[in-house]
């Protein structure tokens, strides 16, 4: 039970540190807590055998007290804690926090750097060093408990069972924790499993029960304390887009994301991005909506002022309702209303809202109903709380517009894996989805700011779109107007008939938004090498994103990852590359320092030199491991559509199907059958290639059968990855003395793993990614094979 406990703990902080992450950074870095968890683990897995060489005493962790336990759990318990005093002290002086943010922000918001300059060359890498080191602390006393656990000869399987069933059940946790309504009083609410952890170790045979009625009292307490945050928000974080923000309206978090609602200064709500020159009625007032950093929508004060609506009819994303007049319409991640409110202002339309995150519903229609006036509940609307592909996988009807207004895939799909930038709406697929959707005359419009590079990929995913439907001449479908930052893209299912060209012509001319794209005129730069499907021959990567590649914010070519001359410093998704490559320069140093290097002392002192081949197959095992977990929960994540429970069930089916594969080998007494294990690697390395893609044809069935589907696809995978460890530490554990060495060479490689299955999935796509892991399993099984049962360490 307290090994159960402490896993559930160690699972439920991970998944709550991405949730902070992606509210204080960058989106792209809310996955840094899977490095940070591998990293404390590893490093809390060698502190028993410190301990002992320390005290001088002979055997292994399996010879410490049951107090031993205890005080390893209490560490766990008090760093778990440490995050919330953070943001408390944040919350009472939040210009301490500015320092540590500056790198994970916006250049374009520069939200920190005023009178401090750029950092120091190294300086970005330093800074995730730090956040590494801090961060793992409360992973590094679960690692220990783990590491004294498993090294009870003989009980391998039944131990993996217990970490891994009590991981899936900190999924489930984690949220419960969130339910509160807020990130910081959900440390508090984990912090009771390690609490709860350190009393069991108290009540086992020669513990110390005054200690565990202590920790039971004391989870109680903590309890009591996230209760009082949830209620009075004492440590709420005050930052929105990366600017400190101390007049805060309303914030409420779940268990994907965190919305909070702002006021703007009078000079941005005056302005409307979008509106016509032209236009010289009334502009109705704007609050501010973030969700998570960096996804902003706005809440528009139609409700206040009803005169106000006629501004929507004049801006750049109601194009494609003025030249249609009336019908139906589909609008794809609405926020605050202002997609809805141009259709309704446009023409005859009735209008199917759907938006995936429910707080930004409830923002809209119920904490500040009555100065939006509603737009989710407004006549004619019909609003649903769904992620856009996954709705249509379910929806029979078609529609006349379908729109899509910035809409964010920063939003990470499925929390606690590495998400970069993956969004499925900005897919080749994603467009035949669309455009199956549309009535015969039907419009897709996309709206997006014009500045930004990855925008023309739009042109792309359409033309491909419609070649695949079997149209020859995809310039005959597409128009485009823009206003000072936007780009407002309409994607017709047939061709553009010339009255509806003219139209769009005399529409550009009463609004002053130039047509920049049109059937009856020649398109020029970009846009003309992309309809003709030239963009092969740009320094960039502006081909079309699919959904075994989903990166429509990267558009840096596989070649140029690793090039400082193909990355400008300015562009966001840019830095965030550097960041990423800066990561694997810091994860790489610190496992050194604090894994590697203090296990090949301990080796050393124990007379036990770990061989060459075991090193090699725990170190393979963690990276294979990593690359297989990350991208089977993101392949879930069009199966379910919403990410809470794409993650939640992915997660929980993986750890546990890992687990159950970890008691089976701890119950073969055949060494391992490493032939066996090739095979069964080899077998499941083609299942997953080939199911993978698959998945999305069920994402419109119910509930229950996705589940059903979930579970059929992890299981096998799952079962056969829980054996690699278990029987490689069974096989090559010897006497237990390189046993601490072989933890860290499994824990540096799921650190550095997180990472590099990131920039695989990103430059290869999945599937290559998928044959990466396959390639290491295999390896490991040959491995085993070849160095036979009971062999040490091969070298």
């Amino acid at each position: 039970m307290p090994v159960f406990l402490a896993a559930a703990g160690t699972l439920a902080y991970e998944v709550l540190l991405t949730r902070v992450f992606s509210v204080v950074m960058w989106y792209h870095f809310a996955s840094l807590a899977i490095a940070i968890a591998m990293f404390g683990l590893a490093v809390g897995g060698l502190l028993p055998y410190l301990l002992l060489r320390w005290r001088g005493a002979p055997g292994g962790p399996a010879e410490l007290p049951p107090s031993a336990g205890v005080w390893f759990s209490s560490v766990s318990l008090l760093f778990s804690i440490a995050p919330y005093l953070v943001l408390l002290l944040l919350s009472r002086y939040p210009l301490w926090g500015g320092r540590l943010l500056e790198v994970f922000h916006q250049p374009y918001f520069e939200p920190f750097r005023a009178g401090a300059g750029h950092l120091p060359p190294g300086g970005d890498a330093l800074q995730i060093g730090l956040l590494l080191l801090f961060f793992s602390l409360p992973f590094a006393g679960a690692g220990a408990v783990f590491a004294v656990a498993f090294s009870a000869q003989g009980k391998e399987g039944k131990t993996y069972l217990a970490v891994m069933g009590g991981s899936a059940a900190g999924v489930a946790a984690y949220l419960a924790a969130m339910r509160g309504g807020s990130g910081p009083a959900a440390f508090l609410f984990l912090s009771t499993l390690f609490s709860l952890s350190a009393a069991a170790f108290a009540a086992r045979k020669g513990g110390v029960p005054v200690l565990g009625c202590f920790f039971i009292f004391l989870s109680a307490l903590l309890f009591l304390a996230g209760v009082l945050e949830s209620r009075y928000r004492f440590a709420e974080i005050r930052f929105v887009r990366g600017r400190y923000e101390p007049g805060i309206l309303w914030a409420r978090w779940d268990a994907v994301s965190r919305v909070a609602v702002y006021p703007v200064s009078d000079e941005e709500s005056a302005k409307a991005w979008g509106m016509s020159p032209a236009y010289a009625g009334p502009v109705p007032e704007q609050i501010g909506m973030v969700v998570d950093d960096t996804g902003y929508t706005a809440l528009f004060g139609t409700g206040k002022d009803r005169a106000s609506t006629g501004a929507f009819r004049s801006n750049i994303a109601a194009a494609a309702y003025r030249l249609r007049g009336g019908g139906s319409a589909l609008v794809i991640g609405p926020g605050g209303g202002k997609d809805i409110l141009c259709a309704l202002a446009s023409g005859d339309f009735s209008v199917t809202a759907v938006e995936v995150n429910p707080l930004v519903v409830r923002a809209a229609d119920g904490e500040f109903g009555d100065f939006t006036g509603q737009p989710y509940r407004m006549p004619r609307v019909r609003a649903v709380v769904a992620e856009g592909r996954n709705f249509l996988a379910s929806d029979r009807n078609r529609y006349d517009v379908i729109q899509m207004t910035q809409v964010f895939g920063r939003i990470p799909p499925s929390a606690g894996a590495f998400t970069m930038t993956e969004d499925h709406l900005y897919t080749a697929e994603a467009f035949r989805e669309y455009l199956s959707h549309l009535s015969d005359n039907g419009v897709i419009s996309v709206t997006r700011f014009i500045y930004e590079r990855r925008v023309w990929r739009i042109l792309a995913m359409a033309r491909d779109a419609l070649r695949s439907l079997g149209y020859a001449d995809p310039r005959r479908h597409i128009l485009a107007f823009r206003d000072r930052g936007l780009i407002n893209v309409l994607v017709r299912r047939t061709p553009w008939p010339d009255g509806e060209i003219a139209a769009a012509g005399r529409l550009s001319e009463e609004m002053r938004f130039p047509l920049v794209i049109a059937p009856d005129r020649s398109a020029a730069g970009l846009p003309a090498m992309i309809l003709s499907g030239g963009e092969g021959d740009m320094s960039f990567d502006l081909s079309s994103p699919t959904d075994d590649r989903p990166f429509f914010y990267y558009t840096l070519p596989p070649k140029a990852f690793l090039s400082a001359a193909a990355m400008k410093a300015n562009e966001f998704e840019d830095r965030a590359v550097a960041m990423l490559r800066g990561f694997l320069v810091s994860a790489a140093v610190m496992c050194a320092l604090f894994l590697l290097a203090p296990a090949a002392v301990l080796a050393r002192a124990n007379l036990a030199r770990p061989g060459s081949a075991a090193t090699a197959y725990m170190f393979c095992v963690g990276v294979a491991y990593i690359v297989w977990e990350i991208v089977m929960i993101k392949q879930l994540a069009l199966l379910f559509g919403t990410p809470l429970v794409a993650f939640a069930a992915g997660l929980t089916m993986v750890l546990a199907f890992s687990g159950l594969g970890g008691y089976l080998a701890g119950r073969d007494r055949t060494g391992g059958a490493g032939w066996g294990l090739a095979l069964a690697a080899g077998l499941v390395s083609a299942y997953l290639y080939y199911a993978g893609p698959m998945l999305v044809r069920w994402a419109g069935t119910s509930p229950g059968f996705r589940l059903a589907v979930a579970a059929g696809f992890v299981l096998p995978p799952s079962v056969v990855m829980g054996r690699f460890f278990p029987t490689g530490l069974r096989r090559f554990g010897g006497d237990g003395g390189a046993v601490p060495f072989y933890f860290a060479a499994n824990g540096a490689a799921s650190v550095l793993g997180a990472a590099l299955t990131q920039a695989l999935t990103m430059n290869l796509g999945y599937r290559a990614t998928t044959l990466f892991g396959a390639i290491l399993y295999a390896g490991c099984a040959l491995l085993l094979a070849r160095t036979g049962r009971g062999r040490a360490g091969g070298a």
